[in-house]
């Protein structure tokens, strides 16, 4: 095993729950957004394409064509 440093190992159980958690707050203090989303009432909701590209085909194919930093889908 290599030597771990840091406060957790990645392989660690509760690691996908500490990072949902701080990928959660950043977008709730709207910090590192790069895209907003907007509903059919004009809602807006902030959000990172890089999470939306993880979970979605379509978002993957958007950030592909897409160069703008930020933006409104």
């Amino acid at each position: 095993d290599l030597p771990v440093s840091g406060l957790w190992q990645c392989r660690d159980s509760v690691f996908p729950t500490v990072l949902l958690n701080g990928l959660n707050y950043l977008r709730s203090v709207e910090l590192l957004c790069d895209v907003v989303l907007v509903t059919g009432t004009g809602t807006e909701h902030p959000a990172h394409r890089v999470v939306l590209a993880s979970i979605s085909p379509y978002f993957q194919y958007v950030n592909c064509i897409t160069t703008t930093y930020k933006y409104k889908l």
